[in-house]
Formats: C-alpha cells, structure tokens, sequence
C-alpha cells in the first residue's frame, strides 16, 4: 500500500508548507503595496 507511506506524508507536507508559504508572502506583498 504506498497511500499513507512516511514518505509520500513528508512530500505531501513539504508542498502544503511550500505553498503556505507562498500564499503569505503574497498577502504580506499585498498588505505592503496598500
């Protein structure tokens, strides 16, 4: 069974986080430009 593999739940939260990231960057540019 590879679903729930450690090593697919570690990617999967490395891209979560990659996009969290993303995603507030944006907002702080966002919030800045106002």
């Amino acid at each position: 069974q590879v679903y729930g593999h450690p090593a697919l739940q570690k990617d999967k939260r490395f891209f979560l986080e990659k996009w969290v990231d993303k995603a507030l960057r944006a907002l702080e540019k966002f919030i800045t430009k106002r």
